[in-house]
């Protein structure tokens, strides 16, 4: 994909670009690792927490940025098997597209994203 013309994804933040952080969650801490969304900010001038969104099956990884994140259901290829056809991946290409000419992509709500696609409220 990173290759390929027909994508175009700008940059993409691996496990090795992540940071520990502490969080809380049901009254203990824990240690967690994020994406450092506001050092690609800092360094790349062109994008802010305006136009940048943070796709990722794991809420806690949105806990620097979190009005940025949309999390997404995680991808089992054996679950895809037996229960048919994935459409998670659909769903969100048409999300990002009714989203696309947002001026502040941290002022959405994402939560409810994949219900904003199909039409429920």
């Amino acid at each position: 994909m990173l290759t390929n013309p027909g994508y175009k994804i700008s940059f993409v933040l691996d496990k090795t670009a992540m940071f520990t952080v502490v969080s809380s969650r049901k009254g203990k801490d824990f240690k967690h690792s994020v994406k450092p969304l506001p050092v690609i900010w800092s360094k790349v001038k062109c994008w802010s927490a305006a136009n940048t969104v943070h796709i990722d099956d794991l809420s806690r990884n949105f806990s620097l940025n979190p009005a940025n994140g949309i999390k997404v259901k995680a991808y089992y290829r054996e679950r895809a098997a037996a229960e048919g056809e994935d459409v998670e991946l659909r769903l969100l290409a048409v999300y990002l597209l009714s989203i696309a000419d947002c001026p502040d992509m941290s002022k959405l709500d994402h939560s409810h994203w994949r219900r904003k696609v199909q039409g429920e409220s």
